[in-house]
């Protein structure tokens, strides 16, 4: 026994014996009893040689797991070190790689809306034009108003990873549209972007139009330079204003590449899905012509700015659905029917979104420059354009019950003031500046 106790003295003088953790040597020792045993039974002959050979054997073996002591030479335990350390960079990399990967950008998913009414001819030009756009994330819509000229089979057959939406019936700008940007929104768009059927984009439209809406998150809507479809270089519009009748006018030309617009043309426009969460689509009550304002006029109402970028180009033919529109030689053709539409729609645009103050003060103005105007076209022996302003009119008074429904929860919901919306209106009457640049407009019957 005093053999033992030596060398136990020996061993805990060199420190392998572990005194801050005996449970472990202790656990050791269970784990190699099997081998004690045996070397006891091979060295009966000094039984207690044995027992002290064994517990040194067992002791060094605690040392060595609890790294008190080296395994096997000087450098080996230096490589298993090295090892582990390159191993534990080599993981931190991959997490960090990883972490990259997961936590990229995904671009925002954009929703192309497409409305066409018997416009196959133009779909043939817009429709491949939108399926080879730079931006990667998008998905396009045609939503086709009961056409006859064979548009839907035509996007079925060409485009199959277009969804076609087929309406019974032609509902026109404003319900068309909304039936698509309904089904936008339930499939989680981001940003809804709509294009008329007679228009060309550059293949890079939706992403610049998109980099412009992320850069502030003020920004509502995005519009791009329009351009003439045939004439390439004729600027149709950048950007619109209007006069305090909501009259249409151009805006005058700068040098921003992003300018600040009272509205854009609904041809093509980009708009934030928050925006249609807060003031809604477009008004029902409008079949065609003056939504877009009214959208705009609304989103702006809500604390959204809109804009233009003039890198984005978008080709026009401008009346691919009713003729007229634009001015081209020199001349503004119009129709009845786009006279009627546009002036009742104007006129409940300017009852909905004007202050009560405003309006007490414009619509009196308003009706007298339009009896001027119908007693003029009357003289020039145009009875048809003043009866179709009057009944314009006429039906502004028969949908006034919900026009001042609109009215209310427009003016519950605005966050700006009318002098920051006066500020972006051009002075004096839009339609006098029109005749005085192109004269007496060509008006047809239909």
């Amino acid at each position: 026994m005093s053999r033992l106790i030596r060398l136990r003295e020996k061993l805990d003088d060199s420190g392998m014996l572990s005194k801050k953790d005996p449970k472990e040597a202790r656990h050791q020792l269970k784990l190699n009893r099997p081998a004690f045993i045996r070397n006891c039974r091979e060295s009966a002959k000094d039984p207690v040689h044995a027992l002290g050979m064994l517990f040194m054997k067992a002791c060094k073996f605690g040392a060595v797991r609890l790294g008190l002591l080296a395994s096997a030479g000087d450098n080996e335990p230096k490589k298993n070190i090295e090892h582990t350390s390159s191993y534990k960079q080599n993981s931190s990399s991959r997490r960090q790689r990883l972490k990259k990967k997961t936590t990229r950008k995904i671009s925002p998913k954009v929703f192309v809306i497409v409305l066409n009414f018997n416009g196959i001819k133009y779909l043939k030009s817009c429709l491949p034009s939108l399926m080879s756009q730079t931006y990667s994330n998008y998905q396009v819509i045609v939503c086709d108003n009961a056409s006859t000229d064979g548009s839907a089979n035509y996007v079925k057959l060409n485009f199959p990873s277009a969804i076609l939406i087929q309406n019974r019936e032609n509902l026109g700008f404003s319900k068309g549209n909304n039936k698509a940007l309904k089904l936008a929104l339930d499939q989680g768009a981001d940003y809804l972007q709509l294009f008329n059927n007679d228009t060309i984009a550059e293949k890079d439209v939706i992403e610049s139009l998109v980099k412009t809406a992320e850069s502030n998150e003020e920004i509502g809507i995005v519009g791009p330079k329009i351009l003439d479809f045939k004439n390439r270089t004729l600027i149709q519009e950048m950007g619109m204003t209007c006069d305090k009748f909501g009259f249409p006018a151009a805006m005058k030309t700068r040098r921003e590449s992003v300018l600040e617009a009272f509205y854009v043309s609904g041809c093509a426009m980009l708009i934030k899905q928050e925006v249609l969460r807060k003031i809604g689509g477009f008004d029902e009550k409008y079949f065609m012509f003056s939504e877009d304002l009214d959208l705009c006029w609304r989103t702006q109402l809500a604390g959204y700015t809109v804009v233009v970028n003039k890198a984005a180009k978008v080709y026009h033919a401008s009346g691919g659905s009713i003729i007229g529109g634009a001015i081209k030689n020199g001349t503004y053709t119009t129709t009845l029917k786009r006279v009627y539409l546009r002036e009742r729609n104007t006129l409940r645009t300017l009852t909905k979104n004007y202050s009560i103050a405003n309006l007490i003060k414009i619509i009196p103005v308003y009706l007298v420059m339009l009896s001027l105007e119908c007693f003029i076209w009357a003289c020039l022996l145009k009875p048809g354009v003043s009866t179709s302003l009057l009944k314009g009119s006429w039906w502004n008074i028969k949908v006034l019950r919900d026009t001042l429904t609109q009215r209310q929860k427009i003016q519950m919901s605005r966050k700006i003031a009318d002098k920051q919306i006066i500020r972006k209106i051009i002075k004096g009457y839009a339609k006098l500046q029109v005749l005085r640049l192109v004269g007496i407009p060509r008006v047809l019957e239909s």
